[in-house]
């Protein structure tokens, strides 16, 4: 009961499908507020589902800008995700304050210079969850970080064990 009650008044955006827990969406809120207010940075996450931590993150922030990627290849069998992504930033008013990629994160992240695309001072990275991938979404990212960017990879555990993992 306590857990449920907390989820419900953390959870900012209550009405969006997601797997975040509410620890992660708040501290992925807290991260946003800490970036510049000028917009010479950006967020970046990588791996949106239906975009409950891409929302979550820039609802308290409203000067922040977004920059988002999926390719739906994991998480969405019937093809529904990229629809319920856009429905769930147009009801939150975001739609103008994120900029979605739906393509593979390698792909947008070496073509990143020539887009043109801001520094990134945080990244989420919530992408395909084999170790692989996780290493190459930090390794491609990394020449496009402020200084001082806060990078945040979740489910690493699962990537690493291949058994269970706790969030």
């Amino acid at each position: 009961p306590a857990n449920r009650l907390a989820r419900r008044w953390f959870d900012p955006c209550p009405d969006v499908t997601g797997m975040a827990s509410w620890r992660k969406l708040r501290l992925m809120s807290l991260i946003g507020s800490l970036l510049p207010a000028d917009g010479s940075e950006c967020y970046l996450e990588v791996g949106t589902y239906q975009g409950k931590s891409l929302v979550a993150t820039l609802l308290g922030n409203p000067r922040l800008k977004a920059i988002a990627c999926d390719d739906f290849s994991e998480f969405d069998p019937q093809g529904t995700n990229v629809a319920a992504l856009e429905r769930n930033l147009a009801r939150h008013g975001l739609n103008d304050r994120v900029q979605f990629f739906n393509m593979d994160f390698r792909r947008l992240l070496s073509g990143w210079r020539e887009r043109g695309l801001p520094t990134v001072g945080a990244y989420f990275y919530d992408g395909a969850h084999d170790q692989a991938s996780q290493r190459e979404g930090i390794t491609f990212a990394e020449p496009l970080l402020a200084d001082r960017a806060i990078v945040v990879v979740d489910d690493w555990r699962l990537a690493r064990d291949s058994g269970s993992y706790a969030e």
